[in-house]
């Protein structure tokens, strides 16, 4: 089961239930969880903290209802802090599940279908991957989009600045040319104006 704590005097994520499911029960007590069974919230569920003690969590549901939780149930991190994911813990929080039956679209620990587990796994470990296949092509898609879109920025960019340098060039060479233009009528009005009388 996953909840958040939203305590600002301690901030903590309680993530992963050690089981496929964990109940949740109406009442909290001094030595654990009392009452009667509430529901079953399902490994990678995810519900707000309003305390944690030793012996229990209780979190809150939607609707506002107070519930709890055993502690052994839930396990306590740091929000903000690196889950501490490695390729071992992955593989021995999936095997919790061998045995689990499929479900197509599963994403809990009532079913899973292949890239709900995939995903179901990592993210227990607070790794958000793309939930399936399409996503993940997407997401590869969008960054073969941003890639192409910046490489071609670069080239309009460049392009640019030779389109300048070209005109730069060609307006000095216009220049040269006027200036040329200029000095061939002196040189001819020079001549025209020595030269003998015929």
């Amino acid at each position: 089961m996953l909840a958040h704590q939203h305590c600002p005097a301690r901030r903590e994520d309680i993530c992963g239930s050690p089981d496929a499911a964990a109940w949740l029960w109406s009442d909290p007590k001094a030595a654990g969880v009392g009452g009667t069974k509430a529901m079953q919230a399902s490994y990678d569920a995810s519900l707000p903290v309003v305390q944690a003690t030793t012996s229990y969590v209780e979190v809150k549901l939607i609707g506002g209802r107070n519930v709890a939780v055993r502690r052994g149930d839930v396990v306590l991190r740091a929000a903000g802090a690196s889950w501490g994911a490695t390729r071992a813990k992955v593989v021995a929080q999936a095997r919790k599940f061998v045995g689990l039956s499929y479900l197509w679209a599963g994403t809990s620990g009532f079913g899973f279908d292949c890239s709900g587990f995939t995903y179901s796994m990592y993210l227990a470990y607070g790794v958000t991957l793309p939930r399936d296949a399409d996503h993940a092509l997407l997401g590869l898609a969008a960054q073969r989009t941003i890639t192409e879109n910046t490489t071609l920025k670069a080239r309009v960019r460049q392009l640019t600045s030779d389109n300048r340098t070209l005109e730069e060039r060609l307006e000095a060479a216009r220049s040269n040319a006027r200036f040329a233009d200029r000095r061939i009528a002196q040189l001819e009005a020079q001549l025209t104006e020595h030269a003998p009388a015929r």
